[in-house]
């Protein structure tokens, strides 16, 4: 290869480009910037002493982070090819089926997270069925004004954070639907006011109940024994850490340290060590130079239980909520709420977040024996202060405390 031809030193924007010839590729694309090229040929002349096989090195070093980027753009090019056939082969037929089956796919080729895609279909699932739209209904048939029939029945069937979810998705499906080209109507959006939270928790003897039957589950309750195990280790972490969900679910055996660190002598986990987000950014409050945020595991009846547990565990075990066979016991996070929701009611607990709920109410118990707020912060893992003073110290059990201190008052 003739690196003067295909690759070209671009002076005046300070970088090296790679040229093309090929007609589905751009003529001219950034290869790397001279201070990449610079480092790469200083870590080349410390191994190569002579010029001709330096010059040589230079010269595939090129050849290689060209051929890279090439099928890189190859690859690029020939996922848009399949997108735009997707969406051809859509504009055909007009049914909300298609729409919605090809808005998932098109997340999936994206790169979209699991859970991403697992909230489009619940949410676009859920507003379908309160709208009483059929598969096989075309999407221009979903009129402009559709919020006004659509919010109120929604508020009906469901909480209020789940309505200002699934009325955003749909907002967002209608959006791209006009994008290519299902539908021509203007749809008109209607801005709800910010949701209040009013966080429920559960009482002193309903928390201990949930403990007693995890810790006393039997064939009689239709568990067999190793998602007996699981539901266990699922209740008695969200009990007594106030840990979430997605951090519980992503949480590995090597994060987990009952005899504590040398900056961090109580048995501590560290979570998010393995979870992703949209910007790769976090809120949490960590400790410096951990990789994750801590959650105490000092409660002496869940270090009792996990000393026991972490002694029964096969070799190969990677998860805390593992299978046996260093895979997740659940596909995903949902198959966990819906366990723990049909734990929850067969002790007639509903109408409450099945994982989420012991979030609240450790934060409460912590708030009503005394705790200092920040205290209680640093417990939860917020990092900002008013976040666990507006919503999880706004709950019922508060607002019912609130009334028996009012009588008080002379």
């Amino acid at each position: 290869m003739s690196h003067r031809k295909e690759v070209k030193m671009n002076d005046a924007r300070e970088q090296v480009t790679a040229r093309f010839f090929e007609p589905n590729l751009p003529a001219q694309v950034k290869l790397m910037s001279y201070a990449e090229y610079r480092a790469k040929v200083d870590a080349l002349v410390k191994r190569h002493k002579d010029d001709a096989t330096l010059n040589a090195a230079i010269e595939n070093m090129l050849k290689k982070a060209r051929e890279e980027l090439r099928e890189q753009l190859l690859a690029d090019v020939k996922k848009q090819a399949a997108a735009a056939e997707l969406t051809k082969s859509a504009a055909e037929g007009k049914s909300i089926r298609d729409a919605h089956d090809l808005w998932l796919r098109e997340g999936k080729a994206a790169d979209l997270t699991q859970d991403s895609l697992d909230a489009r279909l619940v949410s676009l699932r859920s507003c379908f069925k309160v709208l009483g739209l059929n598969d096989s209904d075309e999407v221009s048939t979903i009129a402009a004004d559709i919020d006004i029939e659509f919010l109120p029945a929604l508020r009906e069937k469901y909480a209020a954070s789940s309505c200002e979810k699934y009325h955003k998705m749909l907002h967002q499906w209608l959006k791209w639907c006009r994008e290519e080209g299902f539908t021509d109507v203007q749809h008109k959006y209607i801005r709800q006011p910010p949701v209040q939270y009013i966080s429920k928790s559960l009482t002193t003897e309903e928390a201990e109940r949930v403990v007693l039957l995890a810790e006393n589950l039997d064939e009689r309750l239709h568990y067999y024994h190793s998602m007996r195990v699981s539901v266990q280790r699922v209740i008695l972490m969200l009990r007594y850490t106030g840990m979430r969900l997605n951090e519980l679910y992503n949480l590995k055996l090597s994060d987990i340290y009952l005899d504590g660190r040398d900056r961090m002598p109580s048995p501590h986990v560290l979570v998010g060590s393995t979870i992703k987000t949209k910007t790769g950014k976090r809120s949490d409050a960590r400790q410096a130079n951990d990789k994750g945020t801590v959650r105490s595991v000092a409660a002496p009846r869940l270090l009792n239980y996990l000393r026991e547990d972490l002694k029964n565990r096969r070799p190969h075990e990677v998860w805390f909520l593992d299978n046996g066979y260093g895979q997740k016991r659940w596909a995903f996070k949902g198959k966990v709420t819906k366990s723990l929701r049909r734990f929850l009611g067969k002790l007639g607990i509903t109408d409450v977040q099945p994982c989420h709920v012991f979030r609240h109410t450790a934060a409460i118990e912590l708030h009503e024996n005394g705790v200092d707020l920040p205290l209680v912060q640093h417990f939860l893992g917020h990092s900002n202060p008013n976040t666990t003073a507006s919503r999880y110290m706004n709950t019922e059990r508060i607002q019912r405390g609130l009334g028996d201190a009012a009588q008080l008052l002379s």
